[in-house]
């Protein structure tokens, strides 16, 4: 684990208490601004889906006409996980399976697990310099969204 960075002090000033305060008072606006769509989406959806309709629970996209030729698209969203863990013995047994008779489609799980590269930033930072340098030529980076979180004095 890597060691906490230290605190860097700075002065504090009239424009830093004005930025500090106005980013954090949208931040908390944001957060309850979320919290309350969320809520209301959940109540729109349940009003088209009833718990015990089965479209609930499959994914797909219905259009609903609204009053003045609005339409509002409601899109039913399924969260899909794969157990990594229970992967392999699947695809060992799947391996096993024999060619489609008619089609002489070979079994595979291509079309639906992708097997995606993923990045490791303290990875990356382990790596032997000459490792970095090649593989430098695979990457791109931008810089992103800083993160700013204002945590309260400790007591």
């Amino acid at each position: 684990m890597a060691a906490p960075r230290p605190t860097i002090d700075i002065e504090q000033t009239k424009e830093l208490d004005s930025l500090v305060g106005e980013w954090f008072d949208l931040s908390q606006k944001l957060a309850s601004i979320k919290q309350l769509e969320a809520e209301a989406r959940d109540k729109l959806f349940s009003y088209f889906y009833k718990p015990d309709d089965p479209k609930r629970n499959v994914g797909g996209t219905e259009k609903f006409g609204m009053p003045g030729g609005w339409t509002l698209e409601v899109e039913r969203r399924i969260n899909w996980k794969v157990d990594e863990a229970a992967l392999p013995a699947c695809l060992e047994a799947i391996n096993e399976l024999k060619a489609d008779p008619e089609t002489g489609e070979e079994p595979t799980v291509d079309a639906c697990i992708k097997f995606k590269p993923t990045f490791s930033e303290s990875g990356y930072r382990a790596l032997r310099d000459d490792v970095r340098t090649i593989l430098d030529g695979a990457l791109e980076h931008k810089p992103g969204q800083p993160a700013i979180t204002l945590n309260r004095p400790k007591q």
